[in-house]
């Protein structure tokens, strides 16, 4: 918005697991509206993804003019290299009914 041409950014490449929002609300509404899988259900991709390719993606999502200027802030040194949540019981509660469980 102010014209600038490069944003200040890290090297992007530790991993996270990003989740759309809608994916994220769909993920929620089916754990809670469900009685057959129980204790703690993780809400994520289960997938590791580098930070720099998803703000490359929201950048070019978005038509957005901005370059990454990696580097320009170096990396947390207590950060996780890669953070990912278990999926396996998340997929079993959306995939249910569909192969037959």
């Amino acid at each position: 918005m102010n014209g600038q041409k490069e944003f200040p950014f890290t090297f992007g490449q530790n991993q996270f697991d990003f989740i759309d929002y809608d994916d994220f609300c769909n993920q929620v509404c089916s754990a809670i509206c469900q009685d057959r899988v129980n204790g703690i259900i993780n809400i994520c991709s289960g997938n590791p993804e580098k930070l720099a390719n998803r703000v490359e993606g929201f950048i070019r999502d978005n038509k957005f003019k901005i370059k990454l200027k990696y580097g320009a802030f170096p990396d947390r040194p207590y950060d996780s290299k890669a953070v990912w949540g278990d999926a396996e019981k998340i997929n079993d509660i959306l995939n249910y009914g569909v192969d037959g469980k």
